[in-house]
């Protein structure tokens, strides 16, 4: 004789809960505009810094997506050594150290 325990129907109550923080408008698009200026100056530093990168690195910026943010990336014989999106909180201080760590 086989046991086999009772299978009860059960259901489960959800609640959706919204666990975002409330952002105005204002903080937004201050973050937008900081986002898209962090852009354009990786886009500047990647023209001006080819010449100067170590042998085998590469500096690469994205183009700017239709929020306004770039993803650059720092690559040694086509290995990832960084990458970041322009809209993160410490994107121009990491940027920064990452290229004086590949510069001639």
């Amino acid at each position: 004789m086989d046991y086999q325990p009772e299978r009860r129907k059960t259901s489960m109550h959800t609640q959706k809960v919204n666990t975002a923080a409330p952002e105005s408008a204002e903080q937004l698009r201050k973050g937008t505009d900081a986002s898209q200026e962090n852009a354009r100056i990786a886009r500047g530093l990647a023209a001006s810094a080819f010449a100067r990168l170590q042998d085998g690195v590469s500096f690469t910026v994205s183009r700017i997506t239709v929020h306004g943010d770039a993803q650059a990336e720092i690559r040694r014989h086509g290995e990832l050594v960084w990458r970041a999106w322009s809209f993160e909180p410490e994107f121009m201080p990491d940027l920064m150290q990452n290229l004086r760590s590949v510069m001639r």
